[in-house]
């Protein structure tokens, strides 16, 4: 679960890094915290999910605990409720038809724990969603590193505005696709015994999705117009494959209750101030839930009720910087190169003159599916 990673991360630096020696913070009571992260849509093309897992001591090694077996469901204010069930150990879906939060009514979670301890948000109201105005991007040369590198690159940043006189407070989730290329094409192979000419698919051109990790909020708090203007989303270094052609960013916009947006800004301002490391401990960010059976037992987590926008926006290949890749060379093969013999069967190959072959141990400087993508252009590309 992404509370478990930051907080298990942060109490990690802590422990390693403190310039005066190293310290292990007193965690008892902490130990085993529940954390819980869970959120419904008023989208139904997206599934509401609940992640439940506890926290671990700083001197157990290995990852976080998923918590299986529990009971949840999200409860409305007018009696309403609608049950999930766990698909994978720790992560929990509606067992039926997705609860879609409705204008005027508010929800909760309630999550009874094999121990038969009862945790529970308060009841959140639904925020009908803020239309997004416009995604934005710009070529930056940024600090990447606490070590001081630096590089080129596109920064993505987001507008919206509300015709409400009440602020907005908002959270991005991002997920990117780029389209890639290889230097090589497939024309040849070497089966093994000869040079034969490939005529199966090409692998030139690739397309490759991934989610991007991090906490993007913003809220329209005292600005005029109740806009929130230039918030800053993810940025994309000129090293790597992201930038060669074309890259897609989708930017899906959530209008949150205020006290899921101070849970989340809390912990971004922990992660973002690195002397914050040394004096704010991450089990002390608790969010919105509670144990409702035991008021002793700490507990940890968000539960959110969003309103969803949704924006996608395009950029080529910049050209206020040059776009670094992966190093493609080729290496003769025969009398001046690679023996024919100690060549694995099946490998692509290129003509550089006439019976003259070249190759490359790196397979994927010939088909673009060993670097991570497809050549399925996916049916929203441009």
């Amino acid at each position: 679960m992404r509370l478990n990673r930051v907080a298990i991360l942060l109490l990690t630096f802590t422990w390693l890094f403190s310039c005066v020696e190293p310290y292990t913070p007193e965690t008892t009571g902490y130990d085993e915290m529940l954390m819980i992260e869970g959120i419904i849509f008023d989208d139904p093309t997206m599934m509401p999910k609940v992640t439940i897992s506890r926290s671990i001591p700083l001197s157990r090694e290995g990852g976080y605990i998923h918590e299986t077996g529990a009971a949840v469901s999200v409860e409305c204010d007018d009696g309403t409720s609608f049950p999930f069930f766990e698909i994978n150990p720790g992560l929990y879906v509606p067992s039926g038809a997705p609860v879609i939060p409705e204008q005027g009514k508010k929800y909760r979670l309630l999550v009874v724990t094999g121990d038969q301890k009862v945790y529970a948000s308060a009841y959140e109201p639904y925020i009908p969603p803020t239309p997004i105005d416009s995604v934005t991007f710009r070529a930056e040369y940024t600090k990447v590193s606490e070590f001081g590198e630096w590089e080129h690159g596109l920064k993505f940043y987001a507008n919206a505005s509300s015709s409400d006189d009440k602020p907005v407070y908002l959270r991005w989730l991002l997920d990117a696709t780029y389209n890639y290329s290889v230097p090589f094409p497939c024309n040849f192979i070497w089966n093994g015994d000869s040079v034969v000419n490939y005529r199966g698919p090409d692998y030139r051109f690739c397309w490759k999705s991934l989610e991007i990790p991090g906490i993007f909020i913003a809220d329209s708090y005292g600005m005029e117009g109740n806009r929130v203007a230039d918030a800053e989303l993810n940025f994309v270094s000129q090293y790597g494959d992201q930038l060669t052609i074309r890259y897609s960013l989708n930017v899906v916009q959530l209008s949150i209750p205020k006290s899921a947006y101070e849970f989340w800004y809390d912990l971004k301002k922990m992660i973002d101030e690195t002397g914050g490391l040394y004096e704010t401990q991450p089990f002390r960010i608790r969010g919105n839930i509670e144990c409702i059976s035991d008021p002793d037992t700490e507990a940890g987590g968000v539960f959110e009720v969003a309103g969803v926008s949704h924006a996608r926006v395009f950029a080529d290949k910049p050209t206020e910087f040059d776009v670094i890749t992966f190093n493609c060379s080729l290496v003769p093969i025969g009398q001046d190169g690679i023996s024919w013999e100690f060549l694995p069967a099946n490998i692509f190959v290129s003509e550089i003159d006439v019976d003259k072959y070249a190759t490359t141990l790196q397979q994927k400087c010939y088909d673009c599916r060993l670097r991570g993508g497809t050549t399925i252009r996916p049916p929203f590309w441009e």
